[in-house]
């Protein structure tokens, strides 16, 4: 029996004769090089988004118009190539970037797949705004509804380019960034660029989430301010809104970061979060995962939104919730930081553990034996085999004109690493 893989390499092979082309059309069709217009020109099947199709409607030239599946719309085709159509596809700006091109060179193979680079939105909008563009983060929020890229974007870059659709427009993304405390921006909304109605606004947050815009637009965010409170491994406890005490000391913060041993793609819950310390601190090195600090205490949460958006850490999302109800509604782990609950109960535990993933490491800080002894014996009920580190700090305090060392609480860091698969079959 033929494998969907070789199928697919019996497809590539047809195709070598008779390759795709792509065309894309850049910010608009009248401004398409003369060899490029050639190529749609002398295609027998166009395919593409209607809009992009639309000029070609009374060419008699047979059309395909984009719908989803894709999988059903790529395979019209790849059928119509292999009956010897020339076919071309239309995309907008460039189809590698952000585009449709990506999909059908995976799907065809690059043997069989010619490109022929438009302008992208991008690159257009820089050129309209006059700023080099090679530093601009650029994220595409097309048929989105979650808003993590853009997240993670405003946290590391001070330019972000987004690809806005109908429904996350440039006012219902201003709407957003007032709602997570993003309004150190400016927001400028390029809309039917290079086309007669071309407008171009630079706008606060306020001011753009109260507008509507025409289609097509893009939209560049641009940092008006430095963050109020630069975020730097180990920050002092003064820096953050706080509850008194309720906030990890910088040397513990640190300790538990080198424990739990981040990773850029990793998904990291801070529960108990308190001040959100150290999800925040855990966001310098987790810049392509999810980092959800969550808290119980409704006023503490506003802090960790307060401090999240004092930092610009924005990759941080405070989750208001009672440990372990609201886990159900998060993703699945590969770390868990405990700060608080730890020795609470079995239960807490029972749980954070069942959604870790394998492979995943679990620290939790513990100031009370009894609290100590309490996830001990729950782990070495599960065959599990902890390793203990206790924290010991002592600070400077000036004691007439020399200086005195004052030592502080003692704090345990218990880390368990969860078995791979592998490892337990």
């Amino acid at each position: 029996m033929t494998t969907n893989h070789q199928a697919r390499n019996n497809h590539r092979a047809a195709l070598w004769d008779n390759p795709l082309r792509i065309v894309g059309l850049g910010p608009a069709l009248e401004r398409l090089p003369p060899e490029d217009l050639d190529v749609v020109l002398g295609a027998d099947v166009l395919a593409g988004g209607r809009e992009l199709l639309q000029p070609f409607q009374d060419s008699g030239t047979e059309l395909l118009p984009l719908r989803t599946p894709l999988s059903e719309w790529i395979g019209e085709i790849v059928t119509r190539l292999e009956q010897g159509n020339r076919v071309v596809v239309l995309a907008d700006g460039d189809p590698l970037f952000y585009g449709i091109g990506s999909r059908l060179c995976d799907e065809l193979g690059p043997e069989a797949v010619r490109v022929r680079p438009g302008v992208s939105v991008l690159q257009a909008a820089a050129s309209r705004l006059c700023l080099p563009w090679q530093d601009i983060a650029t994220v595409s929020l097309h048929g989105r509804k979650d808003m993590l890229p853009l997240r993670r974007a405003l946290a590391h870059g001070e330019r972000i380019g987004v690809y806005t659709d109908p429904e996350n427009t440039p006012g219902r993304i201003a709407a957003f960034l007032l709602r997570i405390g993003a309004k150190d921006f400016r927001l400028h909304v390029l809309e039917n660029l290079f086309r007669e109605q071309e407008r171009i606004s630079c706008l606060s947050p306020e001011q753009a989430a109260e507008e509507t815009f025409a289609e097509p637009n893009f939209l560049l965010i641009e940092r008006a301010r430095p963050p109020r409170i630069r975020l730097t491994p180990g920050m002092p406890e003064e820096s953050l809104q706080r509850e008194r005490g309720l906030i990890s000391k910088p040397e513990v913060r640190l300790a538990a970061l080198g424990r739990l041993q981040p990773e850029s793609g990793h998904t990291l819950w801070d529960i108990g979060a308190g001040s959100g310390s150290l999800a925040l601190e855990a966001s310098l090195v987790i810049r392509q995962g999810r980092i959800l600090a969550v808290e119980r205490d409704e006023a503490r949460a506003a802090q960790i939104r307060a401090n999240i958006a004092s930092t610009g850490a924005f990759a941080v999302e405070a989750i208001q919730g009672t440990a372990p109800d609201c886990f159900q509604h998060l993703p699945d782990p590969e770390r868990i930081f405990l700060g608080g609950g730890a020795g609470q109960g079995q239960e807490l535990l029972d749980a954070a553990w069942s959604r870790l993933r394998p492979g995943g490491r679990l620290v939790a800080s513990l100031v009370l034996l009894g609290s100590l002894q309490a996830v001990l014996d729950w782990a070495r009920a599960k065959g599990l085999q902890p390793e203990l580190t206790q924290i010991q700090v002592s600070r400077s305090s000036p004691i007439g004109s020399d200086l005195r060392l004052a030592a502080r609480n003692p704090v345990f860091l218990l880390s368990l690493d969860k078995p791979r698969e592998s490892e337990t079959s």
